[in-house]
C-alpha cells in the first residue's frame, strides 16, 4: 500500500515525498517467502533510485540501483529486470556525465534484451543511446553505425515497413556514409 502511494506521488511530480513512502514501504516489507520479500525490497530499492536519479541526487540513486542489482542478481532475476536496472544505471552515469561507465551499462542492458527480448521497443532505445554516445562521446563511427543499422532492422520487425521520419534520416545518412 505504501508504494502504491508512493508511485502516484511520482506520477503527481511530488518526488520527494514519494520518496518518504517508498523508504516506509522498504523497511517495513515482510513477506513469509523470503525470495518474494527479496524481490519486493529490490523493486523499492530501484524505485527509489529512479526518484533520486530525477531529483539530481545521483550517487545516492547509484548506490540504491547498485543495491537492488546485488539483491536481484542473487535471486530469480528475470532479465528485463536486469536490463532495466543497468538501464537505469547508464542513463544516471549519462547524467553524471561518466559516459563510458554509461555505455558500459547500456551495452550490458542491450546484450540482455538482445537474448532475451529480441523484438522490444526498449532494445530500439538502447540502440539508439548507444550510437549516440558512441558518435557524440568516443567518436567511434563504426560501432555507431553497426547499432544505428540494428536499430532500423528492428524498427522494421516491429512496425513493418513504416517508418518515422527519424529513422528514414538515419538511413540516408548510413546510405551516404558507405
Amino acid at each position: 500500500m505504501l508504494s502504491n502511494i508512493g508511485d502516484i506521488l511520482e506520477k503527481f511530480g511530488k518526488l520527494k515525498e514519494s520518496l518518504d513512502y517508498y523508504d516506509q514501504a522498504y523497511k517495513t516489507a515482510t513477506h513469509e517467502n523470503k525470495k518474494k520479500e527479496e524481490s519486493i525490497k529490490a523493486t523499492l530499492l530501484k524505485k527509489m533510485g529512479e526518484v533520486n536519479m530525477l531529483i539530481g541526487n545521483l550517487d545516492t540513486a547509484l548506490n540504491l540501483f547498485d543495491d537492488a542489482w546485488k539483491i536481484f542478481k542473487n535471486s530469480d532475476l528475470s532479465p528485463s529486470a536486469a536490463a532495466e536496472i543497468h538501464y537505469l544505471m547508464g542513463l544516471t552515469y549519462e547524467k553524471n556525465q561518466d559516459y563510458e561507465k554509461a555505455l558500459k551499462n547500456f551495452i550490458y542492458a542491450q546484450a540482455e534484451l538482445e537474448k532475451h527480448e529480441p523484438s522490444s521497443v526498449s532494445l530500439l532505445e538502447l540502440y539508439f543511446k548507444i550510437s549516440k554516445i558512441q558518435i557524440e562521446k568516443f567518436e567511434d563511427e563504426k560501432a555507431a553505425k553497426e547499432n544505428l543499422e540494428k536499430a532500423i532492422k528492428l524498427n522494421s520487425q516491429l512496425f513493418g515497413e513504416k517508418e518515422n521520419d527519424s529513422v528514414k534520416k538515419l538511413r540516408e545518412l548510413l546510405n551516404e556514409e558507405k
